[in-house]
C-alpha cells in the first residue's frame, strides 16, 4: 500500500509536515520550509500549492520602483491555477503591453483623469471573497477597500514591511503584508517608458 504524501498543513509543501518540536523551539507550527516565513507569505504559499486562484492587480509605477520580476515562474505560476493578473499604470509604452500579454497579463491604461486608487478601488470592490487578491500597490489609500474585503471574508496582501507594515496592521488588520524583498526582483529599473525605451 503507498504511503500518502506529506503536505504542510501551513505553507502547502508537499513532502514536508508541521512538527511540532518546531512549535515548541519557534513557536510556529510549521514546516522545514515555512518555518521563517510569516503567516501571509505561508497562506501566499498554501493557496498556490493546493491548486487555489490568486488574482494580482499590479501597479507599473510600483513594479518599477521596487524592480519586481512579472516575467519570473513565481509570479506566473499563479495564472496556471486560474488566477488573474493585471497591471495598470499611465503611458504604458507598446513593448510592456506586449510583454504582458505574452505572459498572459491584462494591462489598463489610467488617463490623464485616471486615478491609481480608484483602479485598485474598482477591481477590490468587484473581487469574489472566495478569490484571493494580491494588491502590488503600497500606499495606504487602498487599507479601506481592502479592510472591508477580508471582513467579509477574503483574503489580500499588500506589499509592506517595517513601520509601513505596522500602518497596514493598524489599519487593515487581516491584511496579509509581504516585504518586497520577498518578490523575485530584475537588474534593470524599469519595463521601459512611453517610447517604449527599456532600462
Amino acid at each position: 500500500m503507498s504511503r500518502k504524501i506529506d503536505q504542510c498543513g501551513r505553507c502547502g509543501s508537499k513532502g514536508h509536515r508541521r512538527s511540532m518540536e518546531k512549535l515548541r523551539r519557534l513557536g510556529v507550527y510549521a514546516c522545514c520550509m515555512c518555518e521563517e516565513k510569516n503567516d501571509a507569505i505561508a497562506e501566499y504559499e498554501r493557496l498556490i500549492q493546493t491548486g487555489k486562484p490568486i488574482d494580482f492587480v499590479l501597479d507599473k509605477r510600483t513594479i518599477d520602483d521596487l524592480a519586481i520580476d512579472i516575467k519570473h515562474p513565481y509570479l506566473q505560476r499563479t495564472t496556471i491555477n486560474g488566477g488573474r493578473i493585471g497591471i495598470f499604470g499611465e503611458n504604458l509604452s507598446s513593448f510592456f503591453r506586449q510583454m504582458a500579454r505574452n505572459c498572459g497579463y491584462m494591462t489598463k491604461e489610467l488617463g490623464e483623469a485616471g486615478s491609481r486608487i480608484q483602479a485598485i478601488n474598482d477591481v477590490v470592490y468587484a473581487q469574489d471573497i472566495d478569490r484571493a487578491l494580491f494588491v502590488g500597490y503600497r500606499g495606504l489609500a487602498a487599507a479601506p477597500a481592502l479592510d472591508a474585503y477580508t471582513q467579509l471574508g477574503g483574503t489580500a496582501w499588500v506589499y509592506a514591511e517595517g513601520d509601513h507594515e505596522k500602518e497596514w496592521n493598524e489599519i487593515a488588520p487581516l491584511v496579509g503584508t509581504v516585504s518586497p524583498e520577498y518578490q523575485p526582483r530584475r537588474p534593470g529599473k524599469n519595463y521601459g517608458n512611453a517610447a517604449g525605451v527599456r532600462n
